[in-house]
């Protein structure tokens, strides 16, 4: 008995492509904060030009916050009135 072949990228269309897949195992995940999931679906109406520069922002900000703690600083972030 012959097996039923697919077509190659007929898998690969129903698993999705890798940021799809990555981006549904993160939503799923039980490990991922409601912050981090929910600053992702945002980011998925925007241009990921954009979404990216915007969050190599933010991990520049907490990587220094993160080293001046290490370093013995209080980390603290002063709000403007």
């Amino acid at each position: 008995m012959a097996e039923h072949v697919r077509p190659m990228g007929v898998e690969r269309a129903a698993r999705g492509t890798h940021w799809q897949r990555l981006y549904r195992e993160l939503r799923e995940s039980r490990a991922a904060s409601y912050w981090l999931r929910s600053a992702l679906a945002a980011a998925m109406d925007r241009d990921p030009v954009d979404a990216l520069a915007d969050a190599e922002q933010l991990v520049a900000i907490q990587r220094a916050r993160l080293d001046e703690l290490q370093a013995g600083g209080d980390g603290l972030v002063e709000v403007e009135s």
